[in-house]
């Protein structure tokens, strides 16, 4: 049985994919270390293979439209690490 889909566009499809759900988080594990070690959790990055694809090709997923799932969650955590003014100042 196929899947519905033309060959042609399974490539073109596999650019859309990013897990955001890869583990189960309902145990809260991650956030459950981080309370016992006594340090802030930042938040969650979604598993993004065009993270992946831009970060071995040394480009900033800030300035691909690919990684549109993935660099949001990376933003968010960079803006509780770097006060503001020093984003504002590229410092």
């Amino acid at each position: 049985m196929g899947s519905g889909i033309h060959e042609s566009q399974r490539p073109e499809l596999l650019n859309l994919v990013a897990c955001t759900e890869v583990f189960d988080s309902s145990g809260g594990g991650a956030t459950r270390m981080c309370r016992e070690m006594g340090v802030p959790f930042l938040g969650k990055v979604p598993l993004d293979p065009q993270l992946c694809k831009a970060a071995e090709e040394g480009r900033s997923c800030f300035f691909d439209q690919k990684c549109r799932v993935s660099a949001p969650a990376l933003y968010s955590i960079i803006k509780k690490l770097v006060p503001r003014e020093s984003m504002e100042n590229g410092a």
